[in-house]
């Protein structure tokens, strides 16, 4: 009887010790297995970062659309701090199109004689920056002013002149600054205004230009620095605020 009493002792104790030590393998295993885990997860977030970095690197377009109701920042003389007016070669299709011939490459004098006016913006009515931008720094804008008015024969376009000018007319004394008038063509409008103080031309900007019926509209800020005179030139599309497609430089 004594014997039997040892013999389940010994099988109780080494029962026990079997459960405990498989335990403790267990969770060395998973606690193994759970390092592994993590172990592969740190190498994973790198690509995952590098996936990320791949879908920013795009191509960049040959032409940005962008829309918006005004569009004074795109073609503003001084931008840089400098109050002279940007020099750049103008593309060849484009002197091509609406230059007279045998002009330098960073200068041009409007041809009157062509399709300028249509050519500044898509068949949908979106307006292209590098040709306005070439219009604004021609030699020739008054004339521009002049053959626009002039060749038009919308109604509206009669009535919204008058409209316009009778404005510009109180804005000028208002602001002791001067204007040769507003000129519009059938989907143009345009003006020069001159004055001796910058910010008198600013805020000129911010009371004419607060209407979205005057649609978008682009401006050239020149300096003379000599006479101290600054001269604004803006071209306006009242009703179009249409997407506005700058050229890739």
């Amino acid at each position: 009887m004594k014997n039997i009493i040892i013999i389940l002792l010994a099988l109780g104790l080494f029962t026990f010790g079997y459960l405990y030590f498989s335990k403790e393998t267990i969770n060395t295993t998973l606690a193994s297995q759970n390092s592994k885990v993590e172990q592969n997860s740190s190498k994973l977030a790198p690509e995952n970062k590098k996936v990320k970095a791949a879908k920013t690197t795009i191509a960049p377009a040959k032409e940005i659309a962008i829309s918006h109701h005004t569009s004074e920042q795109e073609i503003i003389a001084n931008s840089t701090g400098e109050k002279r007016p940007f020099v750049y070669a103008i593309p060849a299709d484009i002197k091509e199109k609406i230059c007279q011939k045998n002009t330098g490459n960073t200068t041009c004098a409007i041809d009157l004689d062509s399709q300028y006016a249509t050519e500044i913006m898509t068949e949908n009515g979106s307006l292209l920056s590098a040709e306005i931008h070439v219009i604004l720094t021609s030699s020739n804008f008054n004339e521009i002013l002049t053959d626009l008015s002039s060749n038009k024969i919308s109604a509206d376009f009669f009535e919204n002149e008058a409209t316009y000018n009778d404005e510009l007319a109180n804005l000028t004394a208002q602001l002791g600054i001067s204007s040769n008038g507003i000129s519009c063509g059938d989907t143009t409008c345009g003006l020069t205004v001159q004055g001796d103080n910058e910010e008198a031309l600013k805020t000129f900007n911010k009371k004419f230009m607060n209407s979205k019926e005057k649609g978008n509209y682009f401006q050239l800020v020149q300096a003379d620095d000599i006479h101290h005179r600054y001269e604004s030139r803006i071209l306006f599309f009242p009703g179009n605020t249409n997407s506005v497609i700058q050229r890739a430089r």
